[in-house]
This record gives structure tokens, C-alpha cells and sequence, in this order.
């Protein structure tokens, strides 16, 4: 997983410049929307922009409902923001320090739940996805994750299926609001990107971040599962079962060895010093050990054969 940052001027600071140039100098005003708001109908498909040299744009946030809210809070808002970045000049904060995060940190942060962003102006964000030729991807604005969710069920409705992307800048820099794990698993995505500098409200949250580098772990987890479980569909390049595993290894056959933790903690209450000979075995020929929660749907699937199964590099 590739994670990168960056920062961008607020909505306070550019909403006022481009109503200003709009209205008094014509500037072009949602040229490719006919004049009107960009928004995304609640029935039929997203709308879709070409752009020049190829690129194009969908659009995934806001709905009506969103803009209409942010109508009726509009002057309310800029009030408001106005004041906090008076406020923000006057009592500046350093940026904030990179954090590392143990496994045992991501595993307990990326649990925990928060009610979704509910701010009227993050409502009505302009979130889209670029595309260019076969790359695409998101830009979340400070869009809310549901609203994201509904959009990109348009593009892939089917349960199950994922939204490939080449990458997502996340939603309002990385706010634990704003990631959601419903989101995350409609997604198949590699590169994240934060924009923010962690002055202020001291994005992005550890919640946020530790529910991205989870949903890696486990999509990792159930691509090999797939593997497994496809190769044994063909009679291919796989055993399972430990005895099955202990005869590949023994022969130089074992390119990736995938054991659930359930079965690790079978063994450690058992006689951990069989399984601990048998992954030095792994590791002497030069084979990849691979740890599977049983949690997820993967892991519960390699639990129902044996708990343990290798990729091979030639059958034996």
C-alpha cells in the first residue's frame, strides 16, 4: 500500500474568490453542467464529463438532498469558517508528527466505529473519479461515506465485486468520519492519498488510517484464499491439509504457505514446537508464510480445510 500527502486551500479561503470572479467577471460557471449544479441525479446513472485530451469524469457526490441542505446553511457556514481561520492565525499549530502505528494498535483502532461526517458543507463536496485511458482515480473531496458507497454501487452493483482504481484520495484528509469499512471493501485500490498537514483538526485520524491498512491486510488474505481455492477448483499448483503440506514441503514444493490463526493457537495450546519445525521448513527452502485471520470470510473458508494450505511451485 503506497500513501502520500499533500495540502489544499480551505473551502472558507476559495468559496468567496470563485462566487466573486463568477459573478463579476463571467467566468465560465459549471460550463460542462449547462450553467446548472453539479450534482449527481438520485435515479439513472452518474453523469459522465469529457474533458480535453482524453480525460473524463464521473460523478459520485453531491446528490440534491446535500445541496439543498447546504443552501439553507450556506452564509451561516462562511460566517463560521471566517472566524475559525481568524482564530487559526492568531493560535497557529505545528504540523503534525508522523505517528507509526504497531499491529496491535491497527488491529484495535480499525474496530472501532464513529458516527459518519454529518457537516452540511462536507455534504455537498464535489467528489468524483478522473479517468485517463485505463487509469482512474477517486477524489473523495470531503465527501460523506455513504454517499460515496451509494455512487460507486452504481458503477459495480453486483455483492462482492469491487471498484478497481488506480488510486483514492481519501475523503476530508483522512477523517475517521469519513472512512468507513462498508466503503473500503467496495473498493480495490493500492495507492492512498491524504491530503492535509495535520494542523487544525489534526487529520488524518489513526482510526481512519488504521481501517485502510486493515482492509489491505485482509483483501491480501482473501486473494490468496481465491488462489487456493481456485487452483484446487483445477487440480492445480496447491495441497491442503497438514499432512498434505508437511509431504510438499519435504519436497522442495512450497512457494506460499497459508495457515489460519486459528490453527496457530490450536497449536500453542497443544505442542507449538511441531508447528514452529514446520514453518523453519518453510522458511529453509525459501517458501512465503502467509498468517490468515479466521475472522473474514477467507480465513473461515481455509478453516474448513484444515486451517492450512500451500501454493506450489510444482506438483508433487
Amino acid at each position: 500500500m503506497n500513501v502520500s500527502n499533500g495540502w489544499m486551500p480551505s473551502l472558507a479561503v476559495m468559496s468567496p474568490i470563485i462566487t466573486f470572479l463568477g459573478l463579476n467577471f463571467k467566468h465560465n460557471w459549471n460550463n460542462k453542467f449547462g450553467g446548472n449544479a453539479v450534482v449527481v441525479p438520485d435515479t439513472g446513472e452518474l453523469p459522465k464529463k469529457t474533458l480535453h485530451d482524453g480525460f473524463e469524469i464521473i460523478l459520485l457526490s453531491p446528490y440534491n438532498l446535500e445541496l439543498q441542505n447546504l443552501k439553507k446553511e450556506w452564509q451561516r457556514f462562511l460566517d463560521e469558517e471566517r472566524k475559525y481561520m481568524e482564530k487559526s492565525k492568531i493560535k497557529k499549530k505545528a504540523a503534525k508528527e508522523i505517528e507509526l502505528l504497531t499491529i496491535d494498535e491497527i488491529e484495535n483502532l480499525s474496530s472501532q466505529t464513529f458516527p459518519q461526517d454529518s457537516s452540511v458543507a462536507n455534504g455537498s463536496s464535489i467528489a468524483f473519479i478522473l479517468k485517463y485511458k485505463r487509469k482512474k482515480v477517486l477524489f473523495g473531496a470531503d465527501a460523506y461515506p455513504e454517499i460515496l458507497l451509494r455512487s460507486i454501487k452504481k458503477i459495480v452493483p453486483e455483492d462482492g465485486k469491487k471498484l478497481k482504481l488506480n488510486a483514492f484520495k481519501v475523503p476530508h484528509h483522512g477523517s475517521k468520519y469519513n472512512i468507513t469499512k462498508e466503503l473500503l471493501k467496495k473498493l480495490d485500490c493500492k495507492t492512498y492519498l491524504f491530503s492535509t498537514n495535520g494542523v487544525g483538526h489534526e487529520h488524518p485520524h489513526k482510526e481512519a488510517v488504521a481501517k485502510i491498512v486493515k482492509d489491505e491486510t485482509v483483501s491480501k488474505e482473501m486473494l490468496l484464499v481465491e488462489k487456493v481455492l481456485e487452483e484446487i477448483s483445477k487440480d492445480g499448483l496447491v495441497v491442503y491439509g497438514l499432512n498434505e503440506v508437511k509431504k510438499a514441503i519435504e519436497y522442495g514444493a512450497v512457494d506460499t504457505l497459508l495457515i489460519t490463526d486459528k490453527l496457530i493457537t490450536k497449536f500453542k495450546q497443544e505442542d507449538f514446537s511441531k508447528l514452529d519445525k514446520l514453518l523453519l521448513s518453510v522458511e529453509k527452502i525459501k517458501g512465503k508464510i502467509q498468517t490468515i485471520s479466521s475472522e473474514h470470510e477467507g480465513g473461515k473458508k481455509l478453516d474448513n480445510l484444515g486451517g492450512i494450505a500451500a501454493l506450489l511451485r510444482f506438483k508433487v
